[in-house]
């Protein structure tokens, strides 16, 4: 009896279905450890590996300073139509060599100079150097980083440019290097040495009394003071070099670009996963190794041109206390230097893109043209 139930038990234990079962159990007990352990890998590989990557390839911190590449599909092309892409009738498009890079340029006539030009027609460039010589008013608009000239996010530099034409200024819109149909690839210094390049074009083909504003937005403020504060310093030294800026627009600017990285949304997330001094180590690294300083609350002491301030309470790119800081900056000049701060309360949302919605700052743009050449000083703040 003993022997047979011995037997019975010896012949279960060896069931195979029993022993696989056996076996499921065993591996799926050992199989969830595993999972949270090989998660836990992937994590803090991730963990080490974002900053790292960051840390060693300065080029992506350079990308999402300047984000030249990111371009819609055709964009290049259509850059080539603005009136049937863009719909800016009677704007001309022509290149400019800038130390052998080529520049690409629009050319938007004022609404009184458009009446020749069909929707898909376009000036040529000997037609718009002759617009310019009895110029009144000439804007020469510095864009942001990201795409082109034309584009932005929603297409408000497009719209910019008709709400200018539409009130009777002629606007001179470029593309730095490496942006839209330019060649080459952006550095801060090539982008100020750019906008002399547009600049000096103008000052050619101007007469000496036509008012020459250069409005810089958000990116385009940091390279308008660089290249002022070249422009100046080579003035000082070689008279000849000197070229005629009526004034300045300041529209969003950032006092630098090492704290307007770290205001930006994605530095908050960054912050939220890593210790906030890294991020400081990561951005001193690799903006330094590729050249980016953009330091305008530097460059604003050493600039001598009148300048007006646009910022919106509300920007959720570039907070406002980098317009009040800018601000401050130029009211501490070396040189005495007529200025306006434009505050638009936040009720408006004009956030960090849509200021020019605003219809009673073209008035305050042409206050601030007329009294441009006053020697006389102010610092006015205006809320809108």
């Amino acid at each position: 009896m003993r022997r047979r139930k011995a037997e019975e038990k010896q012949e279960l234990g060896s069931d195979p279905a029993v022993a696989i079962s056996d076996e499921n159990v065993k591996n799926k007990i050992c199989t969830v450890p595993s999972i949270f352990k090989r998660t836990c890998q992937f994590i803090l590989l991730l963990y080490i590996l974002i900053p790292a990557s960051l840390f060693l390839v300065p080029q992506i911190s350079e990308q999402l300073v300047f984000m030249n590449l990111n371009l819609g599909k055709n964009e290049v092309k259509s850059l080539s139509m603005p009136a049937r892409e863009y719909g800016l009738r009677g704007t001309g498009t022509f290149y400019v060599n800038c130390d052998n890079v080529k520049l690409g340029i629009w050319h938007i006539l004022p609404k009184n100079k458009i009446e020749l030009y069909k929707d898909d027609d376009f000036p040529s460039e000997e037609s718009l150097s002759e617009a310019l010589r009895d110029a009144g008013e000439v804007i020469i608009y510095l864009h942001g980083s990201t795409m082109s000239r034309a584009t932005g996010e929603g297409a408000h530099r497009a719209d910019l440019y008709r709400v200018l034409q539409d009130r009777y200024f002629h606007t001179v819109a470029f593309d730095y290097r490496g942006f839209g149909d330019s060649s080459g690839w952006p550095t801060e210094i090539g982008m100020a040495r750019d906008f002399q390049c547009v600049a000096e074009w103008i000052n050619k083909r101007t007469s000496s009394n036509a008012k020459i504003i250069a409005w810089g937005h958000s990116l385009g403020t940091a390279v308008l003071s660089l290249s002022m504060r070249q422009l100046w310093n080579n003035c000082d030294s070689n008279p000849d070099a000197c070229l005629k800026i009526d004034g300045l627009i300041f529209e969003g600017g950032f006092t630098n670009i090492i704290q307007g990285a770290k205001d930006s949304y994605p530095a908050y997330l960054f912050n939220l996963v890593y210790p906030s001094s890294l991020l400081e180590v990561i951005l001193n690294h690799t903006l330094s190794a590729r050249n980016i300083y953009m330091t305008t609350d530097e460059h604003v002491m050493e600039i001598r041109d009148p300048v007006l301030l646009l910022h919106a309470e509300d920007d959720d790119i570039i907070p406002f206390q980098h317009g009040i800081e800018l601000h401050e900056r130029i009211k501490r000049s070396k040189h005495t230097v007529k200025h306006k701060f434009v505050k638009f309360r936040g009720h408006h949302k004009y956030s960090h893109n849509y200021m020019y919605k605003c219809e009673q700052l073209y008035s305050i743009i042409r206050d601030f043209m007329s009294s441009t050449d006053s020697e006389e000083s102010n610092d006015d703040v205006i809320l809108v």
